[in-house]
Order: C-alpha cells, then structure tokens, then sequence
C-alpha cells in the first residue's frame, strides 16, 4: 500500500526527501520563480524557518534573488498547450489543470550565485 498523499508533511523524519538543482542562468532562475509562483506553488519548508538565508524559505522574488534559491514542494498538472507566450516568445504564465498533487518532492531551485553551488 502506498503511504498517504501528506506523508511529507506528516512523517517527514521517513518521507522528507528532497532534491536540488541549479539552473544554469540568472535569467532561467528568474523565469522559473515567476512561473512557479504565478502557479502558487512556492514552498516554505518550516525546518528552514528563521535559519541562515542562504537555506531560508524565499516567497517573494527579492529573497529568492538575494538567497539564490526557492523552493518548490507539490507538483501539479500543467498543461504545455495552455502557455502564455509574451511579445519575445518567452512563456509568461502555464495553466494549472489540478491542484491535486502529482508528485509530494521538494525540490529547492538554486542560482549558480548560491552559495553551495558546485559549478563556480
């Protein structure tokens, strides 16, 4: 049997895994924040929670710029058809087709600026 949907919430010392990547521009960085944002999906993991900045919860775009990480932690349905291209061809927003989850991971998305970054 499959353990219950909020089991990383509720059992995070056996399902509290996480992931982490970088991206590979400040512009990337910054594209992906406004789309995971404008989605509503920008995670503030408590266990971070008044703790160094560099491994804080950014919910607004100066944090996440100052820090060079977000986090991101339900992952929904976003259909690819329903993008928003701007007047430069760069997608402005994603439609999200559910708010029930696909996949309980957090993810934090790092700046080649962060601190950790392996690729300096």
């Amino acid at each position: 049997d499959a353990p219950p949907s909020n089991s990383y919430d509720i059992q995070n010392d056996i399902f509290g895994y996480h992931l982490c990547i970088y991206l590979p521009t400040n512009e990337s960085f910054q594209c992906t924040f406004q789309q995971v944002s404008e989605c509503g999906l920008l995670y503030a993991n408590p266990r971070f929670a008044g703790g160094r900045p560099e491994f804080g919860n950014a919910l607004d775009w100066k944090e996440a710029s100052d820090c060079g990480q977000f986090r991101v932690k339900d992952w929904l349905w976003c259909n690819d058809d329903d993008k928003k291209g701007g007047d430069d061809g760069k997608t402005e927003s994603v439609e999200v087709k559910s708010k029930v989850p696909l996949l309980v991971m957090e993810l934090e998305v790092r700046s080649t600026s962060h601190i950790c970054c392996p690729l300096k």
